[in-house]
């Protein structure tokens, strides 16, 4: 039976935090498994009720995106939480992230999952970025109002003679 009294003793505030983050990423990549997995059960469920053409059309997509649901539930992805959590608040994340790994391999001939998973967070994140930046300047430019709006310069009549 272990000592608790002395575990304790060995936890400083550094190694708390750490544990912390840790059980944090591990929340996190947990609700994304969760996440794409549902995500890939609706894709599968729509394609059923559709034409069994589109199945047999959609074979490569389904396979991919089935390897991408795996991926998500058996290995760590090496991914900052902040970068996680974008691709937790994105609709349709499997979606994306099967988007980002076909043009990799498009272009590469080879792609990583994992690879295509960071790449996706990583435009998300970007794409983020810029739409605040520019409801920031929205923001910052003076409104203008149709009463303080200067009013149009009619041109001049000149008559001929």
């Amino acid at each position: 039976m272990k000592n608790t009294i002395t575990d304790m003793d060995r936890l400083t505030p550094y190694i708390l935090k750490q544990q912390y983050a840790s059980f944090q990423k591990e929340r996190a990549l947990s609700a994304l498994a969760d996440k794409v997995a549902g995500e890939y059960e609706q894709y599968i469920s729509n394609l059923k009720r559709g034409d069994p053409d589109i199945i047999i059309r959609s074979a490569y997509e389904i396979y991919n995106k089935d390897y991408i649901v795996d991926f998500c539930n058996t290995n760590d992805i090496y991914m900052d939480l902040e970068d996680i959590q974008i691709l937790l608040e994105t609709d349709n994340v499997l979606d994306e992230i099967y988007q980002e790994w076909d043009s990799m391999t498009q272009l590469n001939g080879v792609a990583e999952i994992d690879t295509a998973i960071e790449d996706t967070a990583y435009r998300l994140k970007s794409a983020k970025a810029v739409k605040q930046a520019m409801e920031q300047k929205k923001s910052e430019l003076p409104e203008i109002k149709p009463e303080n709006a200067k009013p149009a310069i009619k041109p001049k009549k000149y008559n001929r003679r």
